[in-house]
């Protein structure tokens, strides 16, 4: 039980360090992509 601990929070990690940045990429790119596209 402790590895699957210990590897959920490595990942509870990884998830908090690397899904924020993507989410707003994804966001302010897909934003910008629809706006884009409605204007033309």
């Amino acid at each position: 039980m402790s590895y699957s601990g210990g590897c959920s929070t490595c990942l509870e990690i990884v998830f908090a360090a690397v899904l924020p940045p993507l989410g707003v990429f994804f966001r302010y790119g897909w934003c910008s992509v629809s706006n884009h596209s409605s204007s033309s």
